[in-house]
């Protein structure tokens, strides 16, 4: 079947799911008599008092909201108030594919969904047979340094892969110099912390922390005196919040963030919405969140509960993936089990055991497909004698048992280019490329 057929059997498995639900009367639950609960409460009773008759909050502001929603207090995925939510944007991503085919996949309106994925721990890496990671952070891209920092973090959420260039960039960003104008963007400023902060925690970059430091000073610096941002900007209050409870800065944020939460609390309307807005009441929910806001967002905090969306009309079948590395590996072995949908390349198989936590590797894309650049940061080098040590790829059938690889057994394909079969064994040997 076409990928087209494929998605419309999805969208059929879906709205047959949407119908037989019945909407929950006591979604809502209240949450203790915390000024900053019962205020985070009412905004999301606003949300989801917003949806329209089609159940959501229309396109450009659905993964938004449900992001907002996913890091409340009265969040709940198993009730069916929040069930519809959630397949209703899942609905929504489907019909853009089947409407407009293989579209660029890191639009502004994709970066918003990976999150949401993440807070509700479904893996972006493989959404209905998509990564919706893969297109960001594409350094041929030319983006704003707010686009940028909000890919870095959506990508640093989901254990993506970041790379030197990425980090470079971001290093620039964080230069005190660049945000010496009165003009600067308090949302890019606050990103750029936020992305900061996500990537120094998780992908071992301490050293970044003392450039946070100077960037929360400088953000400090800039509020008003009623604890606002951005001459009473909601959403740039929200974000400042956010940005400001990131892991590790030994600025003292706490007087900063206490009257920035007065202020959005204290202009909050009756109806429990901040400015009537969906954007707004969705940023200022998450500044309110008892979970943390964006810079609180990764794979991480999911306990191995991460579930992976995939096609329902796939069957999964049972493969085992091994990497060795040197050329007596005797030691440095790992060995993965894993269940991949049926026709899944060996590509796709790496991004499912990434998805899961599993390993990490980077690729480059050729004319031919894929090429494996590196595994769990080992990559291609030249050693001591100038022999190029590199990837080297085995494919065992299920009913042959080798102890050493043999010649035979050697990948002649690209890792997009191989479908694999119901008990393959995959070798990943970092060796000498050239070693007969």
């Amino acid at each position: 079947m076409n990928p087209s057929g494929r998605v419309f059997f999805t969208l059929l498995v879906l709205l047959n799911y949407l119908g037989g639900q019945i909407l929950a009367s006591d979604a809502l639950l209240l949450n203790g008599n915390n000024r900053v609960a019962e205020s985070s409460k009412r905004a999301a009773s606003w949300l989801l008092n917003r949806r329209n008759s089609q159940l959501h909050w229309g396109r450009l502001v659905n993964s938004q909201a449900l992001l907002a929603l996913s890091r409340s207090d009265v969040f709940n995925s198993s009730l069916p108030e929040f069930q519809l939510a959630i397949k209703q944007v899942d609905l929504d991503f489907l019909l853009d594919r089947l409407r407009h085919g293989e579209l660029e996949l890191y639009s502004d309106r994709l970066i918003p969904l990976a999150v949401s994925l993440t807070s509700q721990c479904r893996s972006p890496t493989h959404y209905y047979d998509y990564d919706l990671l893969d297109g960001l952070l594409d350094y041929r891209r030319k983006t704003n340094n707010f686009t940028f920092a909000m890919e870095m973090l959506a990508v640093c959420g989901g254990d993506g892969v970041i790379r030197r260039v990425h980090i470079r960039r971001l290093v620039w960003l964080l230069n005190p110099k660049m945000w010496t104008s009165p003009a600067i963007s308090f949302d890019t400023l606050s990103m750029v912390l936020m992305a900061t902060g996500c990537v120094a925690e998780h992908y071992d970059h301490p050293y970044l922390l003392p450039f946070a430091d100077k960037i929360a000073e400088i953000l400090i610096s800039k509020q008003e005196r009623d604890g606002s941002f951005g001459k009473k900007n909601i959403v740039s209050t929200a974000m400042a919040i956010e940005a400001l409870q990131i892991r590790g800065l030994s600025v003292n944020v706490d007087p900063t963030i206490r009257a920035s939460i007065d202020w959005l609390i204290s202009i909050q309307m009756e109806d429990g919405s901040f400015d009537s807005d969906l954007m707004a009441t969705s940023e200022a929910l998450l500044a309110l969140s008892p979970k943390g806001g964006r810079s609180y967002i990764h794979m991480s905090q999911c306990s191995g509960e991460g579930t992976t969306p995939r096609n329902p009309m796939l069957n999964d079948v049972p493969i085992e993936i091994q990497i060795w590395i040197g050329e007596q590996p005797s030691i440095k072995r790992q060995t993965i089990h894993l269940q991949v949908p049926v026709n899944s390349t060996i590509y796709e198989a790496l991004l499912l055991a990434q998805a899961d936590g599993l390993l990490r590797f980077e690729t480059k894309e050729y004319s031919f497909g894929h090429y494996l650049l590196s595994i769990n940061n080992t990559s291609e080098v030249y050693d001591a004698s100038n022999v190029q040590q590199g990837w080297v790829i085995f494919i065992f059938p299920s009913a042959d048992v080798v102890h050493k690889p043999d010649a035979k057994y050697q990948l002649k394909k690209s890792v997009s280019a191989y479908k694999i079969t119901s008990g393959d064994r995959i070798l990943f040997w970092h060796r000498n490329i050239n070693r007969e």
